[in-house]
């Protein structure tokens, strides 16, 4: 079921008239609150990893340029200069 943010319009149940059908209802509604709560969890972790990854990647990109690599990369500056 879409929230309301997305643009779509809510579908809501129809509101049932018998007291077992309103418990299921019920039981029913805390079971998917608790599916997006878990879905949000599941969704944080993930950005989260992604964030922690994308940070480690560019350290050690920038770890693996050595002194060499550094000296190649002015040599080719001097050299664009002439």
């Amino acid at each position: 079921m879409k929230r309301g943010s997305v643009g779509k319009p809510v579908r809501y149940h129809q509101p049932h008239e018998e007291e077992e059908e309103e418990e299921e209802e019920e039981g029913r509604k805390k079971k998917m609150k608790r599916k997006r709560k878990r879905r949000r969890r599941k969704k944080k972790r993930k950005r989260k990893r992604e964030r922690k990854r994308k940070r480690r990647r560019k350290r050690k990109r920038k770890r693996k340029r050595t002194d060499e690599d550094i000296q190649m990369e002015e040599e080719n500056k001097e050299e664009k200069m002439c």
